[in-house]
């Protein structure tokens, strides 16, 4: 999921300077683009908090683990739920609506970078789990793939 919000942020920021540029076609183009990458991250960013809310850890580390990928999961949902909206906003849009979107879209160049922070802590979080309960971790991968 981390690498998809990445590629949907350099959309958003490809949208938020084409609409700045009042480049109808390159907006309505990224508009496509931004659907599409979007309502698939939020899809899948729904299907793992709901596979990951049932659980319940055992231990302290991964409990933190726990914690912290609902948090990413429920952020990249809500990221993507917005981007959703600015998409459809901007393929809707004319000459003068334009100047919102590209506020819009600047303004969620902030939301991809608190993901990036979400993902890392959770990669850490995992590592050190995985590093502490091998066996543990071999189970999980197994059954949840790598």
């Amino acid at each position: 999921m981390a690498t998809r919000s990445a590629a949907m942020a350099r959309t958003v920021s490809r949208l938020a300077t084409d609409a700045a540029q009042r480049a109808v076609e390159a907006v309505h183009g990224d508009a496509q683009r931004l659907l599409d990458q979007a309502e698939t991250l939020e899809a899948d960013a729904g299907a793992a908090a709901g596979r990951l809310r049932p659980l319940s850890p055992s231990s302290a580390a991964l409990a933190v683990v726990h914690r912290d990928g609902a948090a990413a999961f429920g952020l990249t949902q809500q990221y993507a739920a917005t981007a959703v909206a600015l998409a459809n906003t901007a393929a809707d849009l004319d000459a003068e609506e334009f100047a919102q979107v590209a506020e819009e879209a600047a303004g969620m160049a902030g939301t991809a970078a608190d993901l990036a922070t979400a993902y890392d802590n959770l990669t850490k979080a995992l590592t050190v789990w995985a590093r502490t309960n091998p066996t543990d971790a071999a189970k999980a991968l197994a059954l949840y793939g790598g």
